[in-house]
């Protein structure tokens, strides 16, 4: 889902983060990828192909794998897994 955009010099960077890990996959418009440096507070350039598995990675500790579609019947079937553990899951 896209969260918000970041203006670094000339370049735009688009935040996009997945809805099953939470990790941000950060590009700009020539579909270049963007890693933020906390330490720097700011955006590195970062090879795509390390970006992509970046946002993917520990998928399969969530109950998930790539394929897998966030949609209403996953959040539905998320949100009981969390009560069903105790969890109190505000909307």
């Amino acid at each position: 889902m896209w969260m918000s955009r970041f203006a670094q010099g000339e370049t735009v960077i688009e935040l996009y983060k997945h809805g099953i890990t939470r990790r941000y996959l950060n590009l700009d418009q020539k579909g270049s990828a963007w890693q933020y440096d906390s330490e720097a507070r700011t955006y590195r350039p970062e090879p795509l192909p390390v970006a992509i598995e970046s946002v993917y990675r520990d998928i399969e500790r969530l109950g998930a794998e790539r394929s897998t579609v966030y949609d209403a019947a996953y959040i539905t079937a998320r949100n009981r897994k969390l009560r069903d553990l105790g969890w109190e899951v505000v909307m």
